[in-house]
């Protein structure tokens, strides 16, 4: 394969991956943390949801499917199920 041709590809792909994490960051920085698991008393845990992942009390799957990746890295590294009580991010209160 020709110099250009790689580059071009090299170019293409890089840019993807760009639009792609600035996408999810996106919807990351417009989330809250939604009730993950509720039982008879309440919610037992919140779970982090970046916008358009949780609507109308539902998870929304077409979404986390197509941000598995980038949504397992923030649950794990900056949005923790721990971090839904600091008070430091924006928490729905289920009534």
């Amino acid at each position: 394969m020709k110099k250009s041709v790689r580059r071009t590809l090299f170019a293409m792909f890089l840019s993807l991956a760009i639009l792609y994490a600035g996408l999810y960051l996106t919807l990351s920085l417009g989330g809250r943390y939604e009730p993950a698991t509720i039982g008879l008393s309440g919610v037992k845990s919140y779970m982090w949801a970046p916008r358009s992942f949780y609507e109308d009390m539902t998870w929304q799957r077409t979404p986390e499917v197509l941000f598995l990746p980038l949504y397992f890295l923030d649950i794990k590294l900056w949005h923790t199920s721990n971090a839904a009580y600091s008070g430091d991010y924006p928490l729905s209160e289920v009534k």
